[in-house]
């Protein structure tokens, strides 16, 4: 695959459970307990325009992020947002992902004045939308271009 090929990023956790609930019917949750950063691209979008309107800052790594949640909490959000009919869930042993990532943005939030406003289910909304017009939209394709993971752990996650 081609570095600059355009695709959505299906296995980021709010396509993922988007896509697993209103395509497959449900979602194989492993590690609920555990922490992901999410920030909507509008939300990155103006933090990086907040940044140009600075003539100098302080050196180091910033952190910009809207919210840091479990994966159960962000399944939560998103089934709020999508109501789906008939949504399964099951606990996924072997399909573990350790990371537990938890975020501070007070360095950037304090430098730059700008804290990220989109909340999961604002992101969330038009990707459901799109797909309960268009199940198929990714999927016709055999997911080609579309997932940075093998299709094989794409179809693990999938399996419930």
């Amino acid at each position: 695959m081609k570095l600059n090929t355009p695709r959505m990023r299906l296995e980021l956790l709010p396509q993922h459970f988007t896509y697993a609930a209103l395509v497959g019917g449900g979602i194989s949750l492993s590690e609920p307990d555990h922490y992901r950063a999410f920030i909507d691209i509008d939300d990155l979008v103006e933090g990086y325009i907040g940044i140009l309107k600075f003539k100098e800052w302080s050196d180091g790594v910033f952190n910009i992020d809207g919210n840091d949640m479990t994966k159960r909490d962000y399944l939560d959000e998103v089934a709020r947002a999508i109501k789906p009919q008939d949504f399964k869930i099951v606990l996924a042993e072997g399909i573990s992902d350790v990371r537990n990532i938890r975020l501070s943005t007070r360095k950037f939030e304090t430098q730059f004045g700008y804290k990220p406003a989109k909340t999961v289910r604002e992101t969330v909304k038009p990707f459901a939308d799109l797909l309960k017009e268009r199940p198929d939209l990714f999927s016709r394709n055999g997911f080609q271009g579309v997932l940075n993971i093998p299709i094989d752990m794409w179809e693990r996650l999938l399996a419930f």
